[in-house]
């Protein structure tokens, strides 16, 4: 609880704390206001949801009949669609990006990179392609539409219109955390039976880009756990590095190592997982991340923050009439 400057008090309440306190049989209490299952089969289906129902009807809880889908091979949830195969984008979101005209100004072009910025999870190289946008929005950096921007701004929406398919999560199967550096970038993605859940990459500081090849192995390692720490934290995984010197490095005695790698390793403790050497040529994937890396240093963290603002404004629309009670509300809030 918080006291407002009127007075008044706010009360904050996290779903997530009652859940660890409050054991139920099948559903958690939600943090958003959609509830989904994946079930398998029929029998399964009619089971849960008969179990469902008696439980809203024993709370008095009323489910909007049109908004309901049972049955579905083929759902549309949180801006995505989920399918027997996997995750895909949604269609319609990305009818509104193709159809976009070509960015006139700097605003313009960020939100043009808001809307492509929830699917990077979907595309390998996606921060390669959006590169030579990117420069446009730096400070300082006059507006020039030159023929490499729109060459890039054709492929990117090219690239949309038929993204690879991402394969669900599962906590009870292996995973594997597929990792590499490059000069000036670190790669990695979260793979299971082969098959890649999510994608991420990003380019090194000037100080990351002096350090030796086995410090940014190890630097490559720490950036992939700690990008998809909800998928890792607490679970047993497997870390695949085509730098065989670091597999050495990780069974040695911490106090045994240099001060850098120390410090990554450190870093590492409160993560349960077993370094594998791989050569190069089978970690094609991290392999071409890391190459394709993001420019998203720490030099351009006011950029990645404006991108971010652009993306929730227009995931997120509301009238300006709201925008501005939002605003206000705002500036009355000393917490906030």
């Amino acid at each position: 609880m918080t006291t407002k400057p009127g007075g008044a008090m706010r009360i904050c309440l996290d779903p997530q704390y009652l859940n660890t306190q409050i054991k139920r049989e099948q559903m958690m209490i939600p943090n958003i206001d959609e509830i989904i299952a994946k079930l398998k089969g029929k029998k399964e289906h009619d089971r849960i949801l008969e179990q469902v129902l008696k439980k809203a009807q024993e709370y008095n809880i009323k489910f909007n009949r049109k908004k309901c889908n049972f049955k579905k091979k083929e759902v549309k949830y949180l801006g995505h669609v989920l399918t027997t195969e996997g995750i895909k984008i949604d269609q319609n979101r990305i009818k509104a990006i193709v159809e976009m005209k070509e960015p006139k100004t700097q605003k313009e072009l960020l939100r043009f990179l808001g809307m492509i910025n929830y699917v990077a999870r979907f595309i390998p190289n996606l921060s390669e392609v959006t590169a030579p946008l990117r420069q446009l929005i730096k400070k300082d950096v006059p507006f020039l539409w030159s023929k490499e921007q729109d060459k890039t701004y054709k492929t990117l929406k090219k690239l949309l219109i038929e993204p690879p398919v991402l394969s669900y999560f599962d906590m009870n199967k292996q995973i594997v955390l597929s990792v590499d550096a490059s000069k000036a970038g670190l790669g990695a993605v979260i793979l299971q039976e082969g098959k890649p859940i999510a994608y991420g990459s990003r380019a090194m500081t000037e100080t990351e880009i002096q350090y030796s090849q086995i410090e940014k192995e190890c630097l490559a390692i720490l950036y992939g756990i700690t990008k998809f720490h909800q998928y890792l934290y607490g679970s047993q995984f497997k870390v695949e590095t085509d730098h065989k010197p670091l597999v050495s490095i990780f069974s040695k005695p911490l106090n045994r190592c240099p001060a850098r790698l120390q410090k990554m390793r450190m870093a590492l403790q409160p993560y349960s997982f077993e370094l594998n050497y791989k050569p190069g040529k089978e970690l094609v994937v991290a392999d071409h991340l890391s190459r394709s890396h993001l420019v998203d240093t720490e030099e351009n963290s006011d950029l990645k923050v404006e991108t971010h603002v652009a993306m929730i404004m227009e995931s997120y629309r509301i009238s300006d009439e709201k925008l501005e009670e939002l605003v206000l509300e705002t500036a009355k809030d000393e917490e906030l």
